[in-house]
């Protein structure tokens, strides 16, 4: 699994943020006035200076992107309902299906408000060297909503924008 996050840093390390989308996404953030917020797989850390630019106390976490440079990295574990919000972009399909039980179930018990994911559900258009894709977990955006609802999560809408992002409570 090492081997996958280092060669999809080599692919992204020099990624921009799409700022059409990230627009749409501050923008539903705001909507919702979390006061703190967590992003799992904040990559490199875009998200979490915005939020803390904005008045919300952010935090990210990225297993993937290590070097990433920004301040508001989050080290220590959380405690129970420590965050209003949780945000993961784009992350899910990069895991391993035995991964995403672990995951969710921490976001549930760090979350005390709203969880916001947006999941791809079909293959990378990028792979790698060897072929294989980035994505390794592709399934319906139903299955995915009902993988998250099995922990504790209510589904409250979807915001389409391009791809779908899924608010849950």
């Amino acid at each position: 699994m090492n081997n996958y996050r280092e060669r999809y840093l080599q692919l992204y390390s020099h990624e921009k943020p799409d700022f059409n989308r990230a627009e749409f996404i501050y923008s539903s953030i705001l909507y919702y006035e979390p006061k703190t917020l967590l992003d799992v797989g904040c990559g490199w850390g875009y998200l979490v200076k915005w939020a803390n630019e904005n008045g919300i106390d952010a935090k990210g976490l990225d297993f993937a992107a290590p070097g990433a440079d920004f301040k508001q990295r989050a080290t220590d574990p959380f405690p129970m309902d420590a965050v209003d919000m949780v945000t993961s972009l784009d992350v899910f399909e990069h895991l391993y299906e035995p991964e995403i039980d672990i995951v969710i179930k921490e976001m549930r018990r760090v979350c005390k408000g709203l969880l916001i994911v947006s999941i791809c559900s079909r293959a990378s258009v990028n792979t790698f060297d060897d072929g294989s894709n980035l994505h390794n977990t592709i399934e319906s955006q139903q299955w995915w909503i009902n993988r998250i609802e099995s922990h504790g999560f209510e589904h409250v809408k979807t915001l389409d924008f391009v791809e779908l992002f899924q608010v849950f409570k």
